[in-house]
């Protein structure tokens, strides 16, 4: 017969090895490179930083600590396509979708080094105290009461639709319609570099600012590609049209440079376009060009 002491060692072994098994410590798979955690933070930067930070909730949660409560496995599913595990009945993006009422945009073309970069970069953030903001003055719900309802209503009704022009989300990147001052013309503007009219709720392509210019970018931030247009006040008799857009860095020797040893990532170009027909139902013409400067970051 064994020794009771020989038991009683091997009894403990095994609950201490049981208990190690239960407690699993999430994170220990993510690499602490500094390169890597670099590269994730410029990333973090240009994808992410828009709806997310280390501090608080906004647009979507606090990642702070995301990184030691789930698999990397299931963060990086959740990156590449959150609706697909919303759709699968995965309880921790039910819930998400839940909270913030629509789902986070798709990313399926981050190879895997760069999500492993990202998580590396989250990582770099646990949920203690040294993340949370000293001697802060913000509420955490400034309005605690019920906004009453006012009795008004707004019924929407469907106009028109953009067509996609690109393969990964976003599909079109809409951020301005405007209508030409006189006619009233009604243009809305792609940032991938279309600008279209809406004739009876139909987009047709005016102008494509993307094939006039060979090195047009825009990605990967929500600042490049075809920033903005203005019609001149006397478009319907002068023809003439201004827009700005992104192009990629050292296209063309620009009007405002740094020093060398400041990095450039892009150019924003400020373009006058002048057509023949103002009344033209797309763009037939000639330009000049106004501004080009030198551009440190692609956010």
């Amino acid at each position: 017969m064994k020794h009771p002491l020989l038991l009683y060692i091997s009894f403990a072994a095994i609950i201490m090895g049981c208990n190690t098994g239960a407690s699993h410590k999430y994170g220990i798979d993510i690499s602490a490179d500094t390169d890597q955690v670099t590269a994730g933070k410029i990333l973090f930067e240009q994808q992410c930083s828009t709806c997310h930070n280390f501090t608080q909730k906004t647009i979507g949660p606090n990642l702070s600590g995301l990184t030691r409560e789930m698999e990397s496995s299931w963060i990086k599913s959740f990156i590449k396509n959150s609706q697909h595990l919303i759709d699968q009945g995965d309880n921790r993006a039910v819930e998400i979708f839940a909270e913030y009422k629509m789902p986070m945009p798709s990313f399926p073309a981050l190879k895997e080094e760069e999500l492993d970069a990202l998580l590396s970069y989250l990582h770099t953030f646990s949920k203690s105290s040294e993340n949370i903001p000293k001697n802060s003055q913000a509420l955490e719900d400034p309005i605690p009461e019920k906004i009453k309802e006012s009795g008004l209503f707004l019924e929407l009704e469907f106009y028109s639709q953009i067509p996609p022009s690109d393969t990964v989300s976003p599909l079109a990147k809409i951020t301005k319609m405007e209508a030409e001052p006189v006619s009233g013309r009604l243009f809305v503007q792609d940032q991938h570099g279309k600008l279209y009219e809406l004739k009876n709720g139909k987009p047709q392509v005016f102008f494509d600012l993307k094939a006039l210019k060979p090195n047009f970018v825009s990605k990967p931030g929500l600042a490049t590609g075809f920033g903005s247009y203005a019609f001149h006040p006397e478009y319907h008799h002068n023809g003439l049209l201004y827009t700005s857009h992104t192009e990629k860095a050292f296209s063309q020797t620009p009007d405002f440079s740094y020093a060398d040893s400041i990095k450039v990532t892009m150019q924003w170009v400020l373009t006058e376009w002048k057509t023949s027909n103002p009344k033209a139902a797309s763009f037939v013409g000639k330009s000049r060009e106004i501004l080009r400067v030198d551009v440190v970051t692609q956010i």
